[in-house]
């Protein structure tokens, strides 16, 4: 099974209200808008704790440095600036769960010190997607694609969308761009849309 982006930004909202809505703490949603603001994996979401993102002074590091599981080999660090919108929202929910120190984030709700496990989140995931009209594939790459798709998207030109592939392409450390446009779900009639643009730019 080939799992989807969420391409519409409708049902985006609708899931995050949906989650907001089931979910008092706000943990649900956060995970959500972690997803698709960074392209990090499900798996290394859930286990982020409060020093990974803050210094011991509480302020926001400069960097998400995060280290995959070992590929290939080699164990290399993902470099993550976190946008203005997602640490507003990191912050206000650490303070409202009192988290501080080696705290998860993404906490058990069974077990404060514990962190959520990676079914349970794709779970609820799944299950608040398909409630908001989601009818692709909810997978745990889901968001990580969700990102990419409209990262390349908001692209206002085609010269704009390749500079954007190509960064997407060392992001996800994919052998070609080809495999990039394929994992992110764009499909032929949106890149024939860009060359439609091209002419509009040009006037010909």
């Amino acid at each position: 099974m080939v799992v989807s982006p969420i391409k519409s930004l409708v049902v985006l909202q609708r899931i995050k209200a949906l989650l907001l809505e089931k979910d008092s703490t706000g943990r649900n949603a956060l995970l959500f808008n972690f997803g698709i603001n960074t392209n990090l994996r499900i798996s290394e979401i859930i286990i982020l704790r409060y020093s990974d993102i803050f210094t011991a002074g509480n302020q926001f590091r400069e960097h998400l440095r995060i280290t995959p599981l070992k590929k290939r080999g080699k164990k290399t660090k993902k470099v993550i600036k976190l946008n203005k919108k997602l640490k507003e929202q990191i912050q206000k929910f650490c303070l409202s769960n009192h988290i501080s120190g080696e705290d998860f984030i993404f906490f058990s709700f069974r077990n404060k010190k514990k962190n959520l496990q990676r079914q349970q989140a794709w779970r609820i995931l799944k299950d608040t997607a398909e409630i908001a009209g989601f009818t692709g594939n909810m997978g745990s790459h889901s968001m990580r694609k969700t990102f990419g798709y409209h990262f390349f998207q908001s692209a206002t030109n085609p010269k704009e969308q390749r500079s954007r592939l190509a960064m997407l392409q060392i992001l996800f450390s994919h052998a070609s761009q080809e495999v990039t446009l394929r994992y992110i779900g764009i499909e032929q009639q949106e890149i024939d849309a860009a060359y439609d643009q091209i002419g509009e730019i040009f006037q010909i």
